[in-house]
């Protein structure tokens, strides 16, 4: 288990004595029963839902179709995800997990998860104990892989037992061909509730001032960093590439609320430093004149939505109409090689900004418009979603590393 990307259990204990897990338990007549009655099962793309047996066959049976006395909200449930999925203050924000469908089928192809809306950021699958074979849940995140048998899990059980796997959306995710029986689960989409944990009824001696270890780990390694002089000697920016998908139409405002696993750990270290941050989309152009190069870097701290036709430079564009900022530049002889680096040179920069982590992320906004040079052509600029965090100079810092030895934080 990776904590603050997915949550695997393959026995809910904390439900052994809810109604949940209490007889009758489903019959394999009442499996084919319910199968019977599901509609085929669609799913997302483009905002639409789309209906491909070759990519999803299943069945599912939408929530106004059935009754069940699982609520999430009322069990222990709520609480495992918010310690095993979530983390520092984002452990205290209320849940709301609606349910969604209870499917049987056959396989589901490699896919992410299609946000409902701004504040939804994962999905919780209970998995039940009727007899079926294969039906793996898969799960793949930068690189890793989780599979989860549920037929083998719950069949190993001395009763029958419930499994649970909670994920971010931005987990791409499986079903494996289910061979014979029946795969039934409940799935519910988890969303934030903006409201305040008093409000909520939950108990703020547990969570108020909770830290969690990736937060205190974090906040020591980004204390370290600052008390070296060498780092922005005169100010600037320290920029962070962020590692999850988030839902981006025409603004980044919202981005910074929605912020989850170690993406909201910078954020929430950097606002108890008192250090301000802002998310950008950064931009990375590259133009050829004659016998020369200039590539460079450009944050922008809004959404382009009206490029259209340009001709001139794309860069020149972001910072007249919204207030980008070249962050790198080079200017680089190329008579010898296309991407020689002879001659390169730092030209002068609007800002000056040291990446912590590689500014490409998982959320990529891409702004079509026309580019005139000697003939018109569609291009595409590809803004990727980082979080700067605005860096006083070196002799100002005292006061942030004073708020660093507060030994409350987990020191």
């Amino acid at each position: 288990m990776i904590k603050s990307k997915i949550t695997v259990s393959p026995i809910l204990e904390p439900l052994s004595k809810s109604v949940v897990n209490k007889p009758p338990y489903q019959t394999i007549k009442q499996s084919s029963a319910l199968s019977e009655a599901c509609q085929p099962a669609t799913f997302g793309a483009n905002n639409e839902a789309i209906l491909d047996e070759t990519y999803r066959k299943a069945g599912k049976m939408d929530v106004d179709r059935f009754a069940t006395s699982i609520v999430p909200e009322r069990t222990d449930l709520m609480k495992i995800i918010r310690a095993e999925l979530l983390e520092g203050a984002d452990s205290q924000r209320p849940l709301n997990a609606p349910s969604k469908s209870s499917y049987q089928g056959s396989f589901f192809k490699a896919h992410l998860e299609t946000p409902r809306s701004e504040s939804m950021f994962g999905s919780l699958v209970l998995m039940f104990p009727t007899p079926h074979e294969g039906g793996s849940l898969i799960l793949r995140h930068q690189g890793e892989e989780w599979t989860v048998d549920t037929a083998k899990r719950t069949s190993e059980q001395s009763q029958p037992s419930i499994g649970f796997v909670s994920f971010f959306s931005d987990v791409e995710h499986e079903v494996s061909l289910v061979e014979s029986g029946h795969r039934v689960t409940l799935t519910f989409n988890l969303y934030y509730d903006d409201i305040l944990p008093a409000q909520a009824g939950i108990d703020p001696s547990m969570s108020s001032t909770a830290v969690s270890p990736v937060d205190a780990q974090f906040r020591r390694e980004l204390l370290a960093v600052l008390a070296d002089p060498a780092l922005l000697p005169s100010g600037g920016m320290l920029g962070f590439g962020l590692r999850h998908v988030y839902p981006i139409k025409k603004t980044l405002k919202h981005v910074r609320k929605l912020l989850k696993g170690s993406d909201a750990a910078i954020e929430r270290v950097c606002r108890s430093l008192a250090l301000k941050t802002q998310v950008y989309l950064c931009y990375h152009d590259w133009t050829s004149f004659g016998d020369y190069e200039v590539v460079e870097h450009v944050i922008s701290p809004k959404v382009p939505t009206d490029l259209d036709t340009l001709d001139w430079s794309i860069v020149q564009e972001l910072k007249e109409k919204y207030g980008a900022k070249v962050v790198r530049r080079k200017i680089m002889e190329t008579y010898e090689s296309p991407m020689g680096d002879e001659a390169a040179v730092e030209a002068e920069l609007d800002e000056i900004v040291e990446w912590a982590t590689l500014p490409r992320s998982q959320t990529v906004v891409k702004s079509g418009y026309i580019a005139y040079g000697n003939d018109a052509q569609q291009e595409y600029a590809y803004g990727h979603v980082c979080l700067m965090v605005r860096i006083p100079k070196a002799e100002d810092r005292a006061g942030i590393m004073q708020r660093g030895e507060d030994a409350s934080f987990g020191n």
